[in-house]
């Protein structure tokens, strides 16, 4: 066979091509013109968005995230430009397409994991909450370890570190403790039907008001009827404290006890619960004697107000530290390694 006729397609196809590349050498070049152009464009958008975060945030890993979604966008139109331009309108649909179906099955594939990432990047950006603050996310309590791109870490009361995914976190009520150092705390205490209520309204609130290096006059302590019980006047003891400078629980443990100490004190009875009590045997009856009487007639009357401030069930109280323990427990979640690994994000 003639080799002349042999290679003869190929040369008549490479002739094709040459001449085809020739004909669209314009659109090839201004395809790959519009390619750097994109690119560049895209690159220095991604820096100059970078840059702005950066500015309004100091979390580099927002910013960083953000910059390279943009970077990506601009990418894949700088592809799909240039293949429009350069004659391949087909190959450019089937790229858009498939990395639209890509995206989607990675989407599905991955939703959980996007959910959290994109959840982790609005709890940053919106400053919900910061690093060493107290928060409440139900069911949850605790100091604010870190957050990642996967949850939210936090220390509860017994030391345990909590990670609840960020997502969860978003869609959740959540109290913050600490932007407000101030709380409010009440409990309850019975009196007798017998006894003045404004007497003990007034008493209460005078000894708080003599206390204020652990209750705050601003909002100021209020004694309110809150139920009648079978026995007992139910009474409301609300007070407000600064939880920054004294413990919560401490401070309640102390008013209850000083304010017990204070009603018996001042002749206020405290009742239980009406019970029937039924004796075996007959009781005897018997008038008290004149050391009983002279006893009972010493003690103070119902219109005497006695501020028992050295009594030893108070004293002891006072001595002991009042210092909030959420001190500590904020130490410690900020000393302790956070058990998910990863950058946090605020």
């Amino acid at each position: 066979m003639d080799f002349e006729k042999l290679i003869e397609p190929a040369r008549l196809e490479t002739i094709s091509l040459v001449e085809k590349t020739i004909k669209n050498l314009p659109y090839i070049i201004s395809a790959l013109v519009i390619l750097i152009l994109s690119l560049c464009f895209a690159f220095w958008m991604a820096r100059w968005i970078r840059g702005l975060l950066t500015k309004r945030t100091s979390n580099v890993l927002v910013a960083g995230a953000v910059s390279k979604a943009v970077l990506a966008v601009g990418i894949l139109l700088g592809l799909f430009l240039t293949l429009k331009t350069s004659g391949l309108s087909g190959l450019a649909v089937t790229l858009m397409g498939g990395t639209g179906l890509v995206g989607i099955g990675l989407g599905f594939a991955l939703k959980g994991t996007f959910e959290n990432y994109i959840a982790g990047l609005v709890i940053s950006f919106k400053d919900i909450f910061r690093k060493g603050e107290l928060v409440v996310i139900e069911p949850y309590e605790g100091i604010i370890q870190s957050v990642t791109t996967r949850g939210t870490t936090l220390m509860d009361y017994d030391g345990n570190s909590i990670i609840i995914p960020n997502a969860q976190v978003v869609s959740s009520a959540i109290k913050n403790l600490t932007r407000n150092p101030k709380m409010r705390l009440h409990f309850n205490v019975g009196i007798g039907y017998d006894d003045n209520f404004e007497k003990v309204k007034s008493l209460i609130e005078e000894f708080f008001i003599n206390h204020a290096d652990k209750i705050l006059s601003d909002p100021p302590p209020f004694v309110s009827l809150d139920s009648l019980g079978s026995a007992t006047v139910n009474i409301r003891v609300n007070f407000w404290i600064n939880t920054t400078k004294v413990s919560q629980f401490k401070v309640k443990s102390w008013a209850i006890n000083s304010i017990k100490v204070l009603l018996l004190e001042n002749n206020i009875s405290m009742p239980d619960d009406a019970r029937e009590i039924v004796f075996a045997s007959p009781l005897q009856i018997s008038e008290a004697s004149s050391a009983q009487k002279k006893e009972e007639t010493a003690k103070p009357s119902q219109n005497d107000k006695v501020f028992p401030q050295n009594h030893p069930q108070i004293a002891g109280h006072e001595s002991e530290e009042f210092l909030p323990e959420i001190e500590e427990l904020r130490e410690q979640a900020l000393t302790t390694e956070p058990p998910e690994k990863g950058q946090s994000l605020i």
